[in-house]
């Protein structure tokens, strides 16, 4: 499902199931993921500033993707099933081309589907 907050450029799509994931060979997983950013979940925290660059590698449907990004806030939380504390990133991606801008659109529109049909299928 799309969700829009004011905050940001680009709405966001939820990944269900999130999409195993590294951010400079730590760990993570994606949450969501929209054209300018994504909502990452850890289990240990890591080193950042918020100007210092990370790079983002994941595969979706076979693909893989690669993003030069920055680390806007990180905090931790309870996970809402497990209840054990996992760490919640806001990363924004940087120096996007097109065709990078691109993939990423086609990306939330395929998940964006993919979420409506399922919603159609479980009425």
């Amino acid at each position: 499902m799309q969700e829009h907050d004011e905050r940001r450029s680009a709405p966001r799509v939820r990944l269900v199931p999130s999409v195993a994931a590294s951010l400079s060979e730590i760990p993570v997983s994606i949450v969501d993921v929209s054209t300018s950013g994504a909502k990452l979940q850890h289990d240990t925290t890591f080193p950042y500033a918020h100007d210092k660059p990370f790079v983002l590698s994941f595969f979706f449907e076979g693909e893989q993707f690669v993003f030069f990004c920055t680390v806007a806030r990180s905090r931790v939380d309870r996970h809402p099933l497990s209840r054990r504390m996992v760490f919640t990133s806001g990363i924004q991606f940087e120096q996007l081309d097109p065709a990078e801008e691109h993939r990423l659109r086609h990306l939330t529109e395929t998940v964006a589907f993919n979420a409506s049909i399922r919603h159609l299928r479980d009425m």
